[in-house]
C-alpha cells in the first residue's frame, strides 16, 4: 500500500494506532538488532521506542496525544541531545515512523509506503529515519535503493542534507567484489566478511600453513556501514603463508565454517638491478625531481635510490619540496638525508608502492616570519596562516612503508589552542585515498622517531587529510607500530577518518594536547593497543585526553578498540568524549588499560568521559592520585577485578618510575591474539619488551 496524500497518511496512522496488538519493535523492524557480542547499544530510535513502551496506557491515548507525548520525549533528556535537536521540528514525521514500528512495521516498508508523496516531504521522512538510526543509515539507503520502489533522487537529497552523500558514494564506488576479503601486511592481516547481519558472531583461528597448532584470534567486529563483520589478526611473521578458519554463528542455524589462506608481505621489496641509483650520481643540488629523472620501477622490480650522509638533498629557496615524486611508483629510498623544502620535504600525488628506509628529514615548512593573532605566517601578504607543511606529504598515495626514519627540527611552527585551532607543520600527512581501490590505505609506519621541539611544535605529529571523511587519513588496512612521536600543539597522532582495520601499537607518545585522536571513526574497527602515553601537554602545559573520541551519530559508524595501554602522569583525561558537529557520542571497547591521573579539576582528571553510553569499559585499572579513587563520567561495565593482587601503592610507584610497560593481572579478561596473558594470568600493559607478547 502506498500513501498518496496528507489526509490518507493520517488515516493510515490512525489505523496503526487502533491495532489491538502492539509488537515489540526490536524483533521486526529493519536491521536494528542489538548484538551484545558487538557491544552495540541503543540508537536514538531504540531509546525512543523504549520510552514509549515504558509508558502506562500509551496505546489508549488519542493519536494527537501520542504525537504530543513523542514531542515531549524529544525535548527531554531521554534521547541523545545531538539527534533530539534535529528531530524536534519534525515530530509528525518521527511519530509516523516510530508508531508504525511499534505496530511491527518494517522501517524501510514504512518509507516505501510513502514513495508517491511530494518529494520534499519524502526527503524529510528519510532524514528522520537516518537520524533515528544513524548507525544503520548507509545500509538503509542501500536497501531503499535496491528496492527499486523508492526515488533515488530523494535518497541522494536526504543523504546530502544529513551530510552522508559523499560517504555513501564512497561505499558505492568501493563495493566489494567477493564475499570475503583478506588484506595482509607484514605482521598482520585484516579479514572482512560482507553481506552479514549484526546478530551474527564470527570466531577466528589461524595458523601457519603446515602447522598443526591453531591460534585463537579475536572475534570479527560488526561494521554497520557496509553490513560486514571485520577485524584483524596480529603478531604474524613476514613472508609467511597462513590459513584462517572463521566459524559463523547465526541465531537458529547451524554453525558455518569458512577457510581461506593468505601470505604476509616480505620485509623488503624486489629490486630491479638495472634501476639501482646512488644519489651522488644523479643529484645536482636543489630539488630531486623524479619526474625529470624518469625514475620508477614495477611490481616485479622496484627502483632503488641509495643516499649517504655526504650527499644530503638540500632544497633550494624556491623549491616547494626537496624530493618531488609525482605519481612515480615502486621506489625504495634508502639512507637519504633531506633538508628543507619550502612547504614539504617529500611530496607525491597519486603514487603507490613507496618505501623509505633510514632517512633523516629536517628543516621543512614555511618560516614563521610573521605573527598575527598568535598564528604564524610566512609573509605579510599571506591571507591564511601556514598549515599542512609536512616532512612526508604523500597525497592520495597508498601502499607506503616508512621505517627507521628520523623526522625532526621543522622550520615551521604551530600555534596552540590559545589562538584558535592549531595550524602548522606535521611530520607525516596521512592521505591514503588513492584513486585505485587496490592501492588505498596500506600505510606502514614502523621504527621511526618523529618529533618537533619545545620551540617549534608541530600541529599534529601525524595529521590525517580529509579526516572527517570515510576516505580520509589512513583509510584502511594500515599499521603504525614501534615509533616515538612527540611535541605537538594539537593531537600527537590523528587516526581520524575511515579507520577500517587501522592498527596502532607499541608506540611511545608524549607532549601534545591530545595523545591519539580517533574522531570520527567512520568505518572501523580500529585497534589501539600496547602503547605508552605520558607527560601530555601543549606548549602551555595544557591537555585534554590520551584518547579523543566522538562523532558516532554525526559521522557514523565505526568501533574503536583500546587494549592494554599504559597512560601515566596524566593531568587531563584518559578516554575523553570530544565535540564533533555537536556530537560527543563514540562506540568503543576499552579493556585492560591503566589510567593514572593526577589532576582533580571540573573537567580534568577523569579516566573515562562517556555520558552517552555506547562505550564498553572492562577491567581497566583507573586511579586518580589526588582523589585516591577512580574518577569517571559514565558507566563502567566491569570494574578492575584484581586489586587484591597489586601492592597498595602500585599506581603511585608506577607513576613515579615511568616504565615503558608493566605486567598487570587480567585473568580471563586477556585479549585473544592482541594481548594474551601468561600462565600466571598477567598481560603486558604498555610497550612490551622484545619477545614479550611480540612477534
Amino acid at each position: 500500500m502506498r500513501i498518496k496524500t496528507e489526509a490518507t497518511k493520517w488515516i493510515f496512522l490512525l489505523l496503526l494506532l487502533l491495532q489491538p496488538l502492539l509488537l515489540k519493535a526490536q524483533s521486526e523492524r529493519y536491521a536494528v538488532q542489538t548484538a551484545p557480542v558487538h557491544g552495540l547499544k541503543k540508537q536514538p530510535g531504540e531509546q525512543l521506542l523504549q520510552q514509549l513502551n515504558s509508558l502506562e496506557n500509551f496505546n489508549q491515548l488519542a493519536p494527537s496525544q501520542k504525537v504530543a507525548q513523542i514531542g515531549d520525549i524529544l525535548t527531554g533528556s531521554e534521547v541523545n541531545i545531538y539527534v533530539a535537536g534535529q528531530l524536534q521540528p519534525l515530530v509528525t514525521e518521527v511519530s509516523y515512523l516510530v508508531l508504525g514500528q511499534l505496530q511491527g512495521q518494517n522501517l524501510s516498508t514504512l518509507l516505501i509506503n510513502l514513495a508517491q508523496s511530494d518529494s520534499e516531504e519524502l526527503v524529510r521522512y528519510v532524514q528522520v529515519a537516518l537520524w533515528l538510526y544513524p548507525l544503520d543509515s548507509y545500509r538503509l539507503l542501500n536497501q531503499l535503493r535496491r528496492s527499486k520502489q523508492f526515488p533515488v533522487a530523494v535518497l541522494e537529497q536526504a543523504a546530502q542534507r544529513n551530510e552522508l552523500d559523499q560517504g555513501w558514494q564512497f561505499i558505492l564506488n568501493t563495493a566489494p567484489t567477493a564475499a570475503i576479503k583478506i588484506q595482509p601486511l607484514f605482521h598482520s592481516a585484516s579479514v572482512t566478511l560482507f553481506e552479514r547481519q549484526p546478530n551474527e558472531q564470527a570466531n577466528v583461528r589461524f595458523r601457519p600453513l603446515g602447522s598443526q597448532q591453531w591460534q585463537i584470534g579475536l572475534d570479527l567486529q560488526w561494521e554497520p556501514v557496509r553490513g560486514a563483520l571485520s577485524g584483524s589478526i596480529v603478531h604474524l611473521q613476514p613472508a609467511t603463508s597462513y590459513e584462517v578458519e572463521i566459524t559463523l554463528f547465526k541465531p537458529g542455524q547451524a554453525a558455518e565454517q569458512i577457510q581461506q589462506s593468505f601470505s604476509t608481505r616480505a620485509n623488503s621489496p624486489p629490486i630491479d638491478p638495472n634501476k639501482v641509483y646512488h644519489l651522488a650520481d644523479i643529484y645536482q643540488g636543489g630539488k630531486l625531481d623524479l619526474n625529470a629523472l624518469h625514475i620508477q620501477g614495477s611490481a616485479n622490480g622496484w627502483a632503488k635510490i641509495i643516499g649517504s650522509p655526504d650527499t644530503p638533498i638540500v632544497a633550494g629557496e624556491g623549491d616547494n619540496a626537496a624530493i618531488g615524486i609525482g605519481d612515480n611508483s615502486y621506489i625504495l629510498f634508502e639512507n637519504i638525508t633531506v633538508v628543507g623544502g619550502r612547504l614539504n620535504a617529500i611530496s607525491s600525488y597519486k603514487a603507490h608502492h613507496l618505501w623509505f628506509n633510514g632517512c633523516d628529514i629536517s628543516g621543512w615548512g614555511r618560516a614563521p616570519n610573521i605573527v598575527k593573532n598568535g598564528q604564524y605566517y610566512e609573509s605579510v601578504e599571506d591571507q591564511e596562516p601556514s598549515n599542512y607543511d609536512s616532512a612526508f606529504a604523500l597525497r592520495r598515495t597508498g601502499v607506503v612503508v616508512v621505517e627507521h626514519c628520523h623526522v625532526h627540527s621543522p622550520r615551521a611552527k604551530a600555534n596552540s589552542w590559545e589562538f584558535g585551532h592549531p595550524k602548522g607543520p606535521n611530520a607525516f600527512l596521512a592521505s591514503a585515498n588513492h584513486p585505485d581501490p587496490d592501492f588505498k590505505g596500506q600505510i606502514v609506519l614502523r621504527h621511526n622517531r618523529f618529533y618537533g621541539s619545545e620551540q617549534h611544535r608541530l600541529n599534529d605529529v601525524i595529521e590525517g587529510e580529509s579526516n572527517v571523511r570515510m576516505w580520509g587519513g589512513f583509510v584502511r588496512d594500515s599499521a603504525i607500530y614501534d615509533n616515538y612521536f612527540a611535541y605537538a600543539n594539537d593531537d600527537v597522532v590523528e587516526l581520524d577518518g575511515g579507520q577500517s582495520n587501522i592498527l596502532f601499537y607499541r608506540n611511545e607518545l608524549e607532549q601534545g594536547y591530545c595523545g591519539i585522536s580517533a574522531i570520527p571513526n567512520q568505518l572501523g574497527p580500529s585497534y589501539i593497543f600496547n602503547n605508552t602515553i605520558h607527560h601530555l601537554g601543549d606548549e602551555r602545559g595544557r591537555s585534554w585526553a590520551a584518547f579523543k573520541l566522538g562523532g558516532l551519530y554525526a559521522a557514523p559508524a565505526g568501533r574503536t578498540l583500546i587494549f592494554n595501554n599504559l597512560v601515566l602522569d596524566q593531568s587531563a583525561n584518559g578516554v575523553g568524549a570530544s565535540n564533533f558537529a555537536q556530537d560527543y557520542t563514540y562506540w568503543s571497547w576499552v579493556q585492560n588499560n591503566i589510567f593514572i591521573n593526577q589532576a582533580f579539576w571540573q573537567n580534568k582528571g577523569y579516566a573515562v568521559i562517556d555520558n552517552v553510553g555506547f562505550g564498553y569499559f572492562a577491567n581497566n585499572l583507573m586511579v586518580n592520585l589526588q582523589a585516591e579513587q577512580p574518577r569517571v563520567q559514565g558507566q563502567i561495565d566491569v570494574p578492575y577485578q584484581f586489586e587484591t593482587q597489586l601492592p597498595a601503592d602500585f599506581a603511585k610507584q608506577l607513576n613515579q618510575q615511568q616504565p615503558a610497560f608493566t605486567h598487570l593481572p587480567v585473568g580471563p579478561f586477556a585479549i585473544d591474539n592482541f594481548a594474551p596473558a601468561t600462565d600466571a594470568g598477567r598481560s603486558v600493559v604498555g610497550i612490551p619488551a622484545q619477545g614479550d607478547n611480540t612477534p
